[in-house]
């Protein structure tokens, strides 16, 4: 399943040394305020999604794409939440 093989890719992303040492500072920074986690979390999350799904066909770019991958159907609301959830517990 190409979804699952996304999810799975994306996961091993977040855990990159790169991107984990800037989620760790957007997650500091954020603290425990949503406003400041949809601020400075959620768009790193995003950007390396973004980085990840262009090997599965979606197009490179910031035109819907994520949302796109993100809202369809064959993604549950338990595998999207895997993603951000395992960002929360690193």
């Amino acid at each position: 399943m190409v979804f699952a093989a996304a999810l799975k890719k994306v996961l091993e992303a977040i855990d990159l040394p790169e991107n984990a040492t800037k989620l760790a500072e957007a997650k500091q920074t954020a603290g425990n305020d949503m406003v400041k986690c949809m601020q400075f979390v959620f768009p790193i999350v995003v950007l390396i999604q973004m980085d990840v799904i262009k090997d599965f066909g979606f197009k490179d770019g910031r035109n819907g794409e994520i949302l796109m991958f993100s809202h369809t159907n064959i993604w549950s609301a338990y595998e999207l939440s895997k993603i951000y959830l395992y960002v929360y517990l690193l």
